[in-house]
């Protein structure tokens, strides 16, 4: 599992919005499935399980 996509209680990244991942997930809400595509052409796909401010 990758540090940006831990689950609660398990230390996470922060992401910058000028990210492609930072991008995909800008105003999303827990339950949203979110997919981007990484710097490197590999399509991600994650589902919002936790948000925190």
């Amino acid at each position: 599992m990758s540090p940006a996509t831990a689950r609660p209680g398990v230390e996470a990244e922060r992401l910058s919005p000028d990210t492609p991942q930072g991008k995909a997930l800008m105003w999303r809400e827990v339950g949203d499935e979110v997919s981007w595509q990484t710097e490197r052409g590999t399509r991600m796909r994650v589902i919002v399980r936790y948000i925190q401010d």
